[in-house]
């Protein structure tokens, strides 16, 4: 991945979503100097980076595919989570995924208060 000072990422649906009709409805992850904007297909959302505490991986066991499916979260300054749809990923090494979750770390670092956690916080959805 190119070390690209606002980073973007869109879904791999995006083609199937657009020759059904749908091609708005791709979920779509921006995230810049002011925060990270996305969007879902009833709404649009924006999370400055002064209220991001942690960018946190998420992993959930896909019993239907015997994989680990991966996702990113925000943890929130008042405690809340917010699951973002993009990046996502089936693969327990995904390299793009790494580095997808590492710019979206700097980001925060740089332009955010991020709390510095002593390890890499990784949650588990049963």
């Amino acid at each position: 991945m190119t070390d690209d000072p606002h980073p973007t990422y869109r879904s791999d649906a995006g083609g199937v979503w657009s020759l059904v009709g749908l091609g708005s409805a791709a979920p779509v992850v921006h995230a810049d100097a002011d925060g990270v904007r996305y969007r879902t297909l009833l709404r649009r959302h924006t999370i400055p980076w002064q209220d991001v505490a942690d960018v946190r991986v998420h992993r959930t066991f896909v019993r239907s595919q015997y994989q680990e499916y991966r996702r990113v979260s925000l943890l929130l300054r008042d405690g809340r989570f917010r699951k973002l749809p993009q990046p996502c990923s089936y693969e327990t090494t995904d390299p793009e995924f790494d580095a997808k979750v590492a710019a979206l770390r700097a980001l925060q670092r740089r332009h955010g208060t991020p709390e510095e956690p002593e390890h890499l916080h990784v949650s588990q959805d049963a």
